[in-house]
């Protein structure tokens, strides 16, 4: 590994993700190497984040790329996440009706 993190940014073309995917976008985020014959996170975060760009600071140097990791629960994915506080989820598109997150 390297004795000081480098630091990543991966510039993102949001402009072909709907509107649903834009906002899931920055809380499910991950920053990724290859390895192995597969993507891993081990020894990369996620720094910062926007629909425009995602940092990563890594721990060693290899072929960085960023996914979207659908499985990750987040607030207006349209599922209920109780482990999360949600009392409802309605995927943010009824604003003051106590499911946004806005």
């Amino acid at each position: 590994g390297l004795s000081s993190p480098i630091t990543v940014v991966v510039p993102i073309y949001s402009v072909l993700m709907d509107q649903l995917s834009q906002m899931l976008f920055p809380q499910q985020a991950r920053c990724v190497h290859w390895s192995n014959g597969t993507y891993s996170t081990q020894g990369c975060s996620v720094a910062a984040v926007s629909v425009d760009s995602v940092t990563c600071v890594c721990h060693h140097l290899t072929t960085f790329a960023v996914n979207q990791d659908q499985s990750i629960e987040a607030c207006g994915d349209g599922r209920v996440q109780a482990s999360r506080g949600e009392l409802c989820d309605d995927m943010n598109l009824n604003f003051g009706d106590g499911c946004s997150g806005r």
